[in-house]
């Protein structure tokens, strides 16, 4: 029988170099169910409230964003909210973020960060604060966290994407903390599997299939083949994640073929090794992206690529 959520309680632990939960299992009581539900309505009535403020503010995007990114670091900051509290305003927030994110421009000037940027970067910051906010005590890990989870997620693809896509440089961190994130689903998968929770798994599932597709993006772009990224569509690059994987990369010393090799606590996305890969360029977490046959032999660095014979 599947286990719900609401049923497992979280306690410290790090996986992959991030505070992730370790969980077991214990029973619910009428006395917690009846605070939850108090709390529940105190929060609706922030929530309210703070619609309230969405509506008067100025309809300009420009002056919207520079509202919620004070909100945002308000939430983050402020005494006196409950952390179940500060999450439902972060969900009436949400698609409000996601808005205003897709309407504002990028490309600022050289060495500054665009203000969409700074958008998802205070976001981020909130949601990974609470995501691991539950290390001072045990507590149900519920679907609350695997929507943060999902969340940050989002928000540092959004950054690399558009790196990747319009060649604006994404902040310092940002693909450190997607690969550390990736990790640590990996690792709270399997805990999940060994409890069966089907549902939590897939959607762990689907972020992994994710950071797989930011990645086969990420390698397009270093090729410079720009109408190889052109011609692959949503679904093209749904397909070739499914079909790429992510293999130790210790299994791969020796191969004679070159290698997209990806080190998951730099801050960087994969790079071309030519040649065998040797025990000196792998470390302690690297993987090797191991791209579909076809278009392994299409996505080579140029000078590669004429070596190989495909004709730069």
């Amino acid at each position: 029988m599947r286990t719900s959520p609401c049923n497992v309680v979280a306690h410290e632990a790090t996986i992959g170099g991030l505070e992730l939960p370790a969980l077991e299992f214990r029973p619910g009581s009428a006395e917690e169910d009846e605070n939850r539900t108090q709390i529940a309505a105190a929060a609706q009535s922030l929530c309210e409230e703070q619609r309230q403020w969405w509506n008067d503010l100025p309809k300009q995007p420009q002056a919207r964003v520079v509202a919620t990114i004070i909100r945002l670091r308000w939430l983050r900051t402020t005494r006196g909210l409950l952390r179940s509290q500060r999450l439902v305003l972060l969900r009436d927030l949400a698609p409000r973020v996601q808005m205003l994110a897709g309407m504002l421009p990028g490309r600022a000037a050289p060495g500054v960060r665009s203000i969409r940027q700074r958008l998802l970067e205070a976001w981020h910051e909130l949601c990974a604060q609470h995501d691991q906010g539950h290390n001072e005590q045990p507590r149900p890990l519920g679907e609350g966290d695997f929507w943060l989870i999902e969340r940050r997620h989002w928000a540092l693809r959004c950054l690399l994407t558009w790196e990747v896509l319009e060649d604006e440089p994404a902040p310092p961190g940002t693909w450190q903390r997607l690969h550390g994130l990736n990790r640590a689903c990996a690792g709270l998968m399997e805990i999940l599997a060994a409890q069966r929770a089907e549902r939590e798994m897939a959607r762990l599932q689907g972020l992994e299939h994710r950071y797989r597709r930011m990645l086969i993006l990420s390698i397009i772009k270093a090729t410079r083949r720009d109408h190889v990224l052109d011609q692959h569509s949503s679904g093209e690059v749904r397909r070739t994640a499914d079909a790429t994987l992510l293999v130790p990369a210790e299994l791969s010393i020796g191969r004679s073929s070159a290698t997209w090799l990806l080190h998951p606590d730099r801050d960087e996305p994969p790079r071309f090794e030519e040649g065998p890969l040797t025990a000196e360029k792998v470390g302690p977490f690297s993987l090797v992206v191991e791209l579909p046959a076809a278009l392994a032999k299409t996505l080579r660095p140029r000078s590669s690529a004429a070596t190989a014979g495909d004709g730069a």
